[in-house]
């Protein structure tokens, strides 16, 4: 989303224009972000804003993957170094965000307002304890208004990683689960779906790893795609 679709509130031009007109050709949109602090509501909602029809179930954020992750593998207690919109992803996934010990799995996304050395102790002593460290994803930075670059997951993900001395199992791109969770809501096959994103290390590598198409737009982060791989300066362009 962010760098391909919008740029913080601002959407990118033409976007809207791209996605209807695909859309109404047939083509089943899905939208995937590594942002673990809003829930799908909140983006839809958002996309409503730009002038962009989207629908829950198109959305896939790196939070609601990793309630299903630890769904998946019986974690089912959960203490968080992240916003509250994941803490509502996790619950609605059936996973209870506990405050202390014990826990069963320490989540770890991106905290902008509650980030502090005491969450960082706790975090890392319940992981040296035995609870599975998971981050929603590993991303350095993500781009704001006006061109900004801000700090993301991946600063707080290594943090915890340096305090605790272990690797996290990371979610979010470029691990292939959550394209695979939205295709398999609607039944799409891999090869049959393009995967379009800003980002090399996340969004195209995601779609490889999945076995998907990949191209990079360069409206957000990166500028240039390496050799084998597609790039676009616009989604104006696939039409």
């Amino acid at each position: 989303m962010d760098g391909t679709i919008n740029l913080g509130e601002t959407v990118i031009p033409g976007v809207p224009e791209v996605l209807a007109t695909l859309r109404g050709r047939g083509a089943r949109l899905l939208f995937l972000t590594n942002n673990s602090s809003q829930t799908a509501t909140h983006f839809r909602e958002r996309f409503e804003r730009m002038g962009i029809e989207a629908y829950d179930e198109e959305i896939v954020t790196s939070s609601t993957a990793t309630a299903a992750y630890l769904a998946e593998n019986g974690l089912r207690t959960a203490f968080t170094v992240g916003e509250d919109g994941l803490r509502a992803n996790l619950r609605l996934g059936g996973i209870e965000v506990v405050e202390s010990a014990p826990a069963a799995a320490v989540v770890v996304g991106i905290c902008r307002h509650d980030w502090n050395y005491e969450l960082l102790r706790q975090a890392c002593s319940l992981i040296r304890a035995g609870a599975r460290f998971v981050a929603t994803n590993e991303d350095a930075t993500f781009p704001g208004d006006g061109g900004e670059i801000f700090p993301a997951a991946g600063a707080m993900v290594a943090a915890v990683r340096a305090g605790s001395g272990v690797e996290p199992v990371v979610v979010g791109k470029p691990s292939p689960m959550m394209l695979q969770m939205g295709l398999a809501r609607f039944g799409i096959a891999p090869e049959d779906t393009v995967m379009i994103g800003d980002r090399i290390d996340t969004d195209i590598d995601c779609g490889l790893n999945a076995g998907a198409t990949s191209i990079l737009v360069t409206t957000g982060v990166d500028q240039t795609a390496p050799p084998g791989i597609a790039a676009i300066h616009s989604l104006r362009e696939l039409l």
